[in-house]
């Protein structure tokens, strides 16, 4: 994304640099045109005339206090944003990621994330492991609360009961 920082002078914040916690697909995602950010110069490439900015970077790193905010054996509730080949990733808010291993899914013998859980679903969470230099939380899955109504697609209303035949009977009416 290019952001004028004087009048005729651009320069590129390179997706990476917008956001410490999200896993940004789009500058959209961050900011909108028109915006006004504070960046950081990060590097200027006088030879070939560019200017490499971070809009990260002119925030303090969460990651540095994640210990703080999230310490090991915190219980929280997360809401499952992707389902990967060994575990699953989950939000466990404030744009914070975390991972639940397989292993720690609780359900034992699943062949793949997808056999526990789906995508959207909440879950209850204990962390087990904050490394803040890889940006890393490792979580167990404690609890899968029942969906609060309006959170999940209603089940089917259930199949018609077909009438009974009437069959004829050997028996006169009373009045016969």
């Amino acid at each position: 994304m290019f952001v004028e920082v004087e009048e005729g002078i651009d320069g590129l914040i390179h997706i990476s640099d917008m956001s410490w916690t999200k896993r940004v697909q789009h500058p959209s995602e961050v900011v909108k045109k028109g915006d006004e950010v504070e960046v950081l110069i990060l590097n200027v490439d006088a030879e070939n005339k560019r200017i490499s900015l971070g809009l990260k970077q002119a925030q303090e790193d969460p990651w540095l206090r994640i210990g703080e905010t999230y310490p090991v054996g915190t219980e929280l509730r997360g809401r499952v944003l992707r389902l990967m080949d060994k575990g699953v990733v989950v939000d466990i808010g404030n744009d914070i990621e975390g991972f639940v291993p397989m292993s720690q899914l609780g359900i034992p013998d699943i062949a793949q994330p997808a056999d526990a859980v789906k995508e959207g679903q909440a879950v209850e969470l204990k962390v087990l492991e904050v490394d803040p230099i890889h940006h890393r939380i490792v979580l167990a899955a404690t609890g899968f609360p029942k969906e609060e109504p309006g959170d999940a697609t209603p089940p089917p209303p259930p199949p018609p009961v077909a009438a009974e035949p009437e069959t004829e009977s050997d028996e006169l009416p009373p009045d016969a």
